[in-house]
Parts: C-alpha cells; structure tokens; sequence
C-alpha cells in the first residue's frame, strides 16, 4: 500500500480546467477541451487523431475519508464536474493500468489513440504524436497496479 497520488510531481504553475463529458471519465484519462459553457466548464471529447492538440488530462480525485477508497476507484460520471489538467513537458502522474490500453512496462511509452480517452503502450513513438509519455517505474498502490508517467512530449 503506497497512497501516491495520481499527480505525483506538477507544477504549481499548472493549467487546470473545469471539466465535463458524456462519457464516464477514469484517472488518467485524456480528452480534447471544447468551449466553455456559462459556469466556465468546459466538455471533453475523444481525441479524434494521436495528432490532436489541446489535450488536457483527466486529474479528478475527491477527498475520500474512507480507508478503503483510492484513487484508482474513482470515476467521473457522466453530468458531473471535475477537473483535468494541461500536460506539459516533466509533469509526472501515476495512472492505473487498468485505465491505458495495452498493459505496460518500465521504459515503455504512452500515446493518444485515436477516438479513445485511453492513452495507447506502444514501445516506440512515431513522432506525429501530440503528447507522449514514457514509463518510469511500475507500482502497486491498495492492490492496483499502476504506471508512473512522465511527459516527454506536449
């Protein structure tokens, strides 16, 4: 049992959104922001192509008073707010793996896949990639197994 939140190392200086969508969102999922309604929230959609700009990454964790919630159990329903944050170049955040395609390993990369908010493992970039992570280290937090990434690529 670690407890290591989902954003391990980000600036304080980071960009942060309001955020909505008519999909369930999990951890660590990434979408493309849209025009922000009257309140300021803003809805999220699938990338459309691993090329796509404007990413921001779905970083949602509630304070939860109970011993046996983590991170990893949350999930941002449909007509609820959250909040998602710009990735930038060094940001580090912790995703279940549960919430990538494709299972991963340490050195390995994660990708935009297009028309999914689930980032891609692949083993090498492509280079028309939008934003990219690499995996820095595997670990198990309450029984999950999660990726430690860090942004290469924004």
């Amino acid at each position: 049992m670690s407890g290591k939140n989902i954003m391990a190392n980000v600036s304080m200086g980071a960009t942060y959104y309001a955020i909505d969508c008519a999909s369930v969102l999990e951890q660590g999922y990434i979408g493309v922001l849209g025009q922000p309604d009257s309140d300021g929230v803003r809805p999220v959609t699938a990338p459309a192509a691993i090329t796509d700009l404007g990413l921001v990454v779905h970083v949602s964790v509630p304070m939860e008073y109970e011993a046996d919630k983590a991170q990893a159990d949350f999930s941002l329903a449909i007509g609820e707010v959250g909040r998602a944050i710009v990735p930038y170049k060094g940001m580090e955040l912790v995703i279940p793996d549960a919430n990538i395609l494709n299972a991963t390993v340490k050195g390995q990369f994660v990708i935009p896949d297009a028309g999914e908010f689930k980032m891609e493992a692949v083993a090498a970039l492509g280079g028309t990639e939008s934003l990219a992570f690499v995996v820095d280290d595997k670990i198990t937090d309450y029984g999950v197994a999660m990726s430690v990434l860090r942004c290469i690529k924004a």
